[in-house]
């Protein structure tokens, strides 16, 4: 009886060895072994919140998912971001002061303007016909115009990574076509609560009704407001052909997407973490840049196709000197200062 037990046990244990060595074999067959495996689930993990007040579909969304696929894959699993889109986490401004204030790691946050409570010298990037084509806006903001906006950005407790693209906007409505700067007179148009924008729809003629851009839509169908103005890209990626008939390409302000993360979570990171976001958010600046001006190109065609009557200026000069009590207005509000940030878009 006890040889007996004594052989069953020997024959379990043998079973077990073997059990276990063909568990080991089919761990490692990916190439992983389950030492590796181990401190990959103990390993600690970087997650960043990331914020946007962009669509889905829109360039800007586009590419932050390469980015996360990219950043995650490179570092093997240890950072991964976490994006918020289509206004999730509230308004452009209510993220970038979330992200000031350290509840959010970063945002892309639509536009320089989104700062200018802190210092409203980035209301330089609202100047109308500052540019003149795409060329002209990436070599600014690669250069010194960019640098010299980062550095009014970091002043107040932020990282800037890189200028990713919002684009030249343009004005819709669901009143008449418009064409001369004596058309916008009258029209009830949504502004940002920015005052280079005020300043642009008073020039025109026009009567001003601040919308934040999550609540846009809405009010358009309801008839709160008339029109509104954005890039090509946010028109057709945000619907508005639904609620709007007119559109015209009026190329009025050229604006950024700069991408801004709280300076204090961006210290600590680490050095190699620093290294990979700034490799990852530049490469997917290149991408979402050729991606909108892909969109941009197409949208008249498609917005056509959707109902809407895309109009061209019949004067480009007379516009600009609509627009030109908006220069005005920075200069005098700005002063030295002002001139010198405007001098440095040609500043190579």
């Amino acid at each position: 009886m006890k040889k007996t037990l004594a052989l069953v046990l020997v024959f379990a244990m043998v079973f077990a060895l073997c059990a276990c060595g063909s568990s080991q074999t089919e761990a490692s067959s990916d190439g992983t072994s389950p030492a590796t495996e181990e401190e990959n689930i103990g390993g600690e993990v970087t997650t960043i919140k990331l914020a946007t007040g962009f669509a889905a579909t829109h360039p800007v969304a586009i590419a932050l998912e390469e980015v996360a696929d990219y950043v995650e894959e490179e570092s093997g699993g240890t950072v991964k971001l976490d994006i918020y889109v289509a206004g999730a986490l509230g308004s452009n401004s209510e993220i970038a002061q979330q992200m000031i204030s350290g509840e959010i790691d970063a945002v892309i946050a639509g536009a320089c303007d989104n700062f200018a409570s802190y210092n409203p010298l980035l209301y330089v990037e609202d100047l109308p016909f500052l540019f003149e084509d795409y060329d002209a806006a990436h070599a600014a903001y690669d250069g010194a115009y960019g640098q010299a906006l980062a550095e009014l950005i970091d002043g107040i407790g932020c990282h800037t990574v890189s200028f990713w693209e919002n684009g030249f906007r343009q004005m819709t409505n669901n009143v008449r076509p418009v064409t001369s700067p004596e058309d916008m007179a009258g029209l009830k148009m949504r502004s940002a609560n920015a005052s280079i924008f005020i300043k642009i729809f008073e020039c025109l003629g026009a009567t001003v009704t601040m919308v934040d851009m999550t609540e846009l839509f809405s009010a358009m169908q309801q008839g709160m407001v008339d029109g509104q103005e954005n890039p090509l890209t946010t028109i057709l990626t945000s619907s508005y052909y639904e609620v709007q008939k007119y559109c015209t390409l009026t190329n009025h302000i050229y604006l950024s997407c700069p991408v801004v993360f709280n300076e204090a979570l961006w210290e600590g990171y680490g050095e190699d973490i620093q290294n990979l976001l700034t490799e990852a958010f530049a490469m997917g600046c290149e991408n979402e840049r050729e991606l909108n001006r892909q969109t941009d190109e197409a949208a008249v065609e498609e917005l056509t196709a959707k109902g809407m009557e895309v109009d061209e200026v019949s004067d480009y000069e007379e516009w600009k000197t609509a627009l030109a009590p908006v220069w005005d207005y920075f200069k005098s509000e700005y002063g030295a200062e002002g001139e010198a940030l405007i001098e440095t878009v040609t500043a190579g």
